[in-house]
């Protein structure tokens, strides 16, 4: 499936973290190219292969705003799984995301 954006994982991130505020600019102003950017969001994190326990993680680490330390501690781990979970999980958006590019340009 070829994506019409090309985004960078920041703007995945930033979709996940502000969801309801991309949703609710939508409503207000109609540009639904918010919404877009949240359903690519979620879209990329599903074809990036994430599971459900590193899902918990980056919800804690990008949506919750804690630290790597306070997440460890949360789910028992730590710190340093931590950090090597996010970074894995980075590098396979940052793979999807790299493959929706080439999409584009084929």
């Amino acid at each position: 499936m070829a994506v019409s954006t090309c985004y960078s994982v920041e703007e995945i991130i930033a979709a996940v973290v502000n969801a309801d505020s991309y949703i609710n600019k939508a409503a207000d102003t109609g540009h639904f190219s918010f919404v877009d950017t949240v359903i690519d969001a979620g879209l990329a994190l599903e074809q990036a292969g994430i599971s459900e326990t590193h899902m918990k993680i980056l919800y804690f680490l990008w949506v919750q705003g804690l630290s790597q330390t306070e997440t460890a501690e949360l789910l028992g781990m730590k710190r340093n799984t931590v950090t090597k979970i996010e970074g894995r999980a980075v590098k396979k958006i940052q793979a999807v995301l790299s493959r929706w590019e080439a999409e584009q340009h084929v």
